[in-house]
């Protein structure tokens, strides 16, 4: 039981190294919108995702069925086809937490703008302003508007207001005031967008021109969780050290490539992470039945410290991906089964069955 946790939490933390990252990027045919009070960014090319046909095949012909209905209501009511949005842009400011968390979406592809705001209005109160020649949506969800008297907002707070801008023909942008208002400053040429030497590293670092990318800088609350959790059976302290992180996905035919990249504030911390993660990989290499698709999944893996980096490979299958999920399935089945037999009030003797 001790090994099958161990594994569990070594896929866990592999999954979460490997997984876990940002993304970078520079102008590509539209304007680039991202303010310059952002310190990371995810892109996702939905464009690119929705046409991959792995992705449709590994669907039951009912999964299938509502993807391509939700498609088609999307496009018939709110005005635009998920799969022609080229590109979606996540940005925010690692320092700023709720209630003043600094984010905002811009999205990339074709809209038609009256249906998708009248279909907005029937769920909130939009009003309307003009913002340096842009007209920007201020979108109360009706929900706030209808809280109960003495509801606790502490258990159900209310829905925030949001804000929504067609800056260009084919960029929408979305988010609090203040993040949709510098994206338009940035159209006008009023506020610098965001150009920062370490993210544009970072994103080097992994695959620029993967279909989904992120690049951000680490939040201190999430080194400082690091720094306290203790050192437990590994000691991964030294990942507190950590001040940026990248990730990206990409696929040529049916492989899959998975990169992260940590920046650490020295060679020393990153070649201290670097072993950590070794170790683990050598460890369940070790635990993992010999032939397994676990096993040659775990064997490729590959980590690497550069100087003050730490970078994580993964290039793997659909297929290899299937026969994981076969093996994982069979486990459970094992280790139900052998519950059954074992377990109190169940047949003796090499009988099977509960007692009446």
């Amino acid at each position: 039981m001790k090994k099958k946790c161990l594994l569990a939490t070594l896929f866990a933390l592999l999954s979460a190294f490997l997984l876990f990252g940002c993304l970078g990027f520079g102008p590509q045919g539209e304007p680039y919108l991202v303010p310059d009070k952002a310190d990371g960014y995810a892109v996702l090319k939905p464009s690119a995702i929705l046409s991959d046909q792995d992705l449709l095949k590994s669907m039951n012909e009912t999964s299938r069925i509502d993807f391509e209905k939700s498609l088609n209501e999307a496009k018939d009511t709110y005005g635009f086809d998920p799969a022609a949005i080229t590109k979606i842009i996540i940005f925010m400011n690692a320092e700023k937490e709720a209630p003043e968390a600094y984010t905002g979406i811009i999205a990339e592809g074709t809209f038609d703008k009256q249906k998708l705001i009248g279909k907005i209005r029937e769920d909130a109160s939009v009003t309307e302003e003009q913002y340096d020649g842009t007209t920007v949506y201020k979108i109360v969800p009706n929900s706030q508007n209808e809280l109960d008297p003495g509801q606790d907002v502490r258990i159900n707070p209310p829905i925030s207001t949001s804000y929504l801008a067609f800056v260009t023909d084919r960029q929408v942008v979305y988010g609090i005031e203040e993040s949709v208002k510098d994206c338009i400053d940035v159209k006008n040429g009023k506020r610098k967008a965001l150009s920062d030497g370490t993210l544009d590293r970072m994103s080097k670092a992994v695959d620029s021109d993967g279909v989904v990318l992120v690049v951000m800088k680490i939040p201190a609350l999430w080194t400082n969780a690091i720094a306290q959790s203790g050192s437990g059976p590994y000691d991964t302290t030294s990942f507190s050290k950590a001040t940026h992180l990248a990730f990206s996905y990409g696929k040529t035919g049916p492989t899959m490539s998975l990169k992260s990249s940590v920046l650490f504030r020295g060679a020393n911390d990153a070649q201290k992470s670097s072993d950590v993660l070794q170790g683990l990989l050598s460890m369940a290499r070790g635990l993992s039945k010999s032939g397994s698709a676990s096993e040659k999944l775990l064997k490729d893996i590959k980590v690497n410290a550069n100087g003050e980096m730490l970078s994580a490979s993964l290039e793997v299958t659909k297929e290899t991906l299937d026969k994981i999920e076969a093996e994982m399935k069979e486990q459970a089945n094992t280790q139900t089964a052998q519950t059954y037999s074992t377990g109190p009030d169940y047949g003796t003797g090499g009988t099977g069955g509960v007692k009446d």
